[in-house]
């Protein structure tokens, strides 16, 4: 690299780990009973207390990360870029909301599936102004994650939320594969009701749908009040 004088010092870096997360409890995955506080016939009734954790496994993370250092023109730009990925399969949760179908609300630990992080990270220092009593440095750096869900247990409870409401506990949230995790969904924007004929529903041709009486049907948000003119319009998906 003689020829590339304006690099002072070009260093690379790799580095690649497996470390692994126990579930923080004693004979926790087996099935246990409990009782009632009363007799009946003589004998105190049981109940299961707990599901048997029959699959549970440990959480494996796997990271890799290349990056590297570079300085240049006199120690006056330094850089330093990263590029990292992050793989958990069997990812652990405790106290996980499950189907209440099952006969528990709860499990006291769940694998709930795979996720994947990866991303970059890039820091640049430069120097712009250097004399004996003054120095100027502009600094900046920027970084990007993407983190994807690649693979759910059937046991999770994947959505939460009201799609019909918007503020806390609005909007539709939903854990899904191939979707980051935080994914929030909400309607379609289609524009705005311009006029009173845009308020009618209407049938898959386009024609005024009319109730018993021979009156125009409105389109309703939630079945509970009529869209208004001026107010916003959302696509019909399904």
């Amino acid at each position: 690299m003689k020829k590339y004088t304006f690099i002072d010092e070009l260093r690379f870096r790799f580095s690649y780990g497996v470390n692994g997360n126990s579930p923080v409890f004693n004979y926790g995955k087996y099935h246990t009973y409990s009782t009632y506080g009363y007799n009946y016939i003589d004998i105190r009734p049981v109940y299961p207390s707990t599901i048997e954790l029959v699959k549970l496994k440990w959480e494996t993370v796997v990271q890799k990360n290349f990056g590297f250092n570079l300085t240049m023109f006199e120690e006056r730009i330094n850089a330093d870029v990263e590029v990292y990925k992050k793989s958990t399969t069997d990812m652990l949760n405790s106290n996980s909301s499950i189907p209440t179908s099952s006969g528990f609300s709860t499990l006291t630990y769940l694998n709930l599936g795979d996720i994947d992080n990866q991303g970059i990270e890039i820091s640049i220092m430069t120097t712009l102004i250097k004399k004996e009593n003054f120095k100027l440095y502009l600094n900046f750096n920027f970084s990007r994650n993407i983190n994807l869900i690649k693979r759910i247990t059937d046991a999770m409870d994947v959505e939460d939320g009201n799609p019909l409401t918007t503020g806390a506990g609005g909007y539709l949230k939903r854990i899904q594969e191939d979707n980051p995790i935080g994914s929030f969904y909400g309607y379609m924007y289609d524009g705005v009701f311009s006029t009173t004929d845009d308020l009618y529903a209407r049938d898959e041709n386009g024609e005024i749908i009319f109730d018993i009486d021979g009156l125009p049907k409105y389109m309703r948000f939630n079945n509970n009040r009529n869209f208004q003119v001026g107010e916003a319009r959302y696509l019909d998906i399904n």
